[in-house]
């Protein structure tokens, strides 16, 4: 991969030094001024009993202790820039660096999962990872200021996915790649529209809440143009202050929703939207709602249940999204009546492949005739597949091949067929995406339908043996699921 692109798909936890100068906030101002001389260390970070940055001290504060007239005896706490950022090892280094240089760092302590100090971001060191002509492309890519630069964002995303594609980096790093930009738009779009109901005085949020997505975007498989699949999981609170409660999040679910739709994430036909009330809800209200639609199993509500396997938040704490993912697999895990009826009304169909090998095409829409619906048969019904065999084991990851994974290493798979359907899954995602840049910079409408006539030879050889690999899989599903025989 040329260093044009690569700063785009690695990991802050590839910059970051090891072995960072830390210290307690007890130590005295001397004593670390003569740390950072000995080890000629510009930051040093301090941390809790716990391992948790509580502040930095940088040769900066350092020359403050100066101006400040203080004799070096106090501890360092005492000059510390405090509260820290911090930046999590397993962000993106492209959103790190723009963050830096936005905000003027240029030292961010990384910690991980458990927020604890694993290492340091330097600025220097991160930019020397960056070919000089992709500084202004990190820059398009992080806009974060208006509703024209998110725009702008969703622009410089296609042509971002048209470059790794032609370095070949897996389809999945791809998607993981749009769906990580579309979640950041998501909370820069949510931060801006709270700022703006504050500021035209319709207060702040009166509870807390987190904001999921559903779909794709939960999968990290987001392909060029997904629409929304959105909703709020909030705290409870007193029936008798629903009316101002909701009203608030009904002006924030309707902002929120008509600004992705501007920067290019378009409102979900299907209405699976936080401006409805069946997808915005407090904590105890979607147990509630759980619980019914697992006891009445009509398709209407299999399909609701289907669609909330799937889904991460994308601003807020996590811990009620988190709350509602236990409840969620505490519910279904094993539980074959509701399997079985997700199974049955899941309206997936097998790979477009007939039966003497050739491509099932469409006739409608006219005037994508004889093209071939990539999506709905073809990555659709391993997604579906993959998701059921998930549930029924107690597996609670959401990205398909991850699920293909867990439940292969469960024994879910007989000889090849786990290695052969993720080769066809991965090839069907690569074909779509492909056609879904080609549309883009065609100008024309970027859909799920691709022209087999358009393929190689090749190409259309290799997508007939990925499609009957699908169809064993489907088969098996449906016979397993849903009683069917193929």
């Amino acid at each position: 991969m040329s260093s044009r692109t690569e700063v785009f798909t690695r990991r802050v936890s590839d910059v970051r030094k090891r072995g960072t100068l830390s210290t307690s906030p007890e130590r005295s101002v001397k004593d670390v001024i003569g740390q950072m001389t000995a080890d000629h260390a510009s930051a040093v970070v301090i941390i809790d009993d716990e391992g948790r940055p509580v502040g930095i001290f940088t040769e900066a504060d350092a020359t403050r202790r100066v101006a400040l007239r203080a004799t070096g005896d106090e501890s360092v706490s005492d000059l510390m820039t405090a509260p820290v950022d911090t930046v999590a090892e397993g962000e993106y280094l492209y959103a790190a660096v723009a963050r830096m240089q936005r905000e003027g760092r240029r030292h961010l302590p990384v910690v991980d999962g458990n927020g604890r100090l694993t290492g340091v971001l330097d600025l220097h060191d991160a930019l020397s990872q960056c070919a000089r002509e992709t500084v202004d492309q990190i820059q398009t890519l992080t806009q974060t200021d208006s509703i024209d630069g998110l725009t702008a964002r969703k622009i410089a995303q296609a042509v971002l996915a048209r470059q790794l594609a032609e370095e070949n980096l897996p389809v999945d790093q791809i998607q993981a790649l749009i769906s990580q930009m579309n979640a950041d738009t998501y909370a820069r779009i949510i931060d801006m529209q709270i700022a703006a109901m504050a500021d035209e005085g319709l207060g702040s949020p009166p509870v807390d809440f987190d904001v999921i997505t559903m779909g794709s975007g939960a999968r990290g498989e987001s392909m060029m143009y997904p629409d929304q699949d959105n909703g709020f999981v909030l705290a409870d609170y007193s029936e008798n202050d629903h009316a101002e409660i909701d009203v608030w999040f009904i002006e924030l679910a309707e902002r929120m929703t008509r600004s992705l739709d501007t920067v290019g994430i378009p409102l979900c036909t299907g209405f699976v939207m936080a401006t409805n009330p069946l997808w915005r809800k407090p904590i105890a209200d979607w147990r509630r709602q759980l619980d019914f639609w697992f006891e009445r199993r009509t398709p209407n509500l299999l399909r609701h249940t289907e669609i909330i396997c799937d889904f991460a938040p994308v601003w807020g704490s996590g811990a009620l999204a988190a709350e509602l993912r236990q409840m969620f697999m505490a519910a279904v895990t094993g539980n074959d009546p509701v399997l079985r009826g997700i199974g049955s009304s899941d309206g997936v169909h097998g790979p477009a492949l007939t039966w003497f090998g050739g491509f099932i095409t469409v006739k409608d829409p006219s005037e994508y005739r004889g093209y071939v619906n990539l999506k709905h048969y073809g990555t659709l019904p391993v997604v579906s597949g993959a998701r059921l065999m998930a549930l029924r084991a107690g597996i609670s990851d959401t990205s398909t091949l991850l699920r293909l994974s867990k439940c292969n290493e469960q024994g879910g798979f007989k000889h090849d067929a786990y290695d052969e359907l993720v080769a066809a899954y991965r090839l069907s995602a690569s074909v779509l995406l492909h056609s879904q840049i080609d549309e883009f910079e065609e100008g024309r409408k970027v859909t799920n339908f691709v022209d087999p006539k358009a393929l190689t030879r090749r190409q259309r050889g290799d997508l007939k043996r990925a499609f009957k690999a699908i169809r064993n899989f489907h088969g098996r599903i449906r016979f397993e699921f849903a009683g069917e025989v193929f």
